[in-house]
């Protein structure tokens, strides 16, 4: 799901729709997601293990980490796999509820040079 965002993110702010643009757009994308992918990769692999496992050794393991794993150990894992919250940036930004820490994302290039522009066109009216 958050590839899914951050692809729409990144292909939002993509204008004008050239070739290059879209490659610069996908290369951006890339490097922005490739390390975390990577990191992410062996997590998920453990997790479907858990939860899925059916071997005698998957089951003890599941066992050990939901009944002996201290909870403190559950919620500082818990904190670092939801504190990246990327958002749909030509969508209204959802506010920050509850207590823990949230990765703020990059916001889009295409609605900054809007602002931009109005600003510029705002000062300019105020001028006349």
């Amino acid at each position: 799901m958050q590839d899914a965002v951050l692809l729409a993110n990144h292909l939002y702010d993509i204008f004008p729709t050239s070739f290059e643009n879209i490659k610069a757009a996908l290369a951006e994308y890339k490097e922005e997601r490739f390390d975390a992918i990577k990191d992410q990769y062996p997590q998920s692999y453990i997790s479907a293990k858990l939860i899925f496992g059916h071997t005698f050794s998957e089951r003890v393991l599941r066992h050990v980490v939901f009944n002996w794993l201290p909870k403190s150990l559950q919620h500082k894992q818990m904190a670092k796999d939801t504190a990246y919250r990327p958002q749909a940036n030509f969508l209204p930004q959802v506010p920050k509820r509850g207590t823990m820490d949230v990765i703020l994302q990059r916001p889009s290039k295409r609605i900054e040079k809007e602002k931009e522009e109005a600003a510029k066109n705002e000062v300019a009216a105020t001028a006349l």
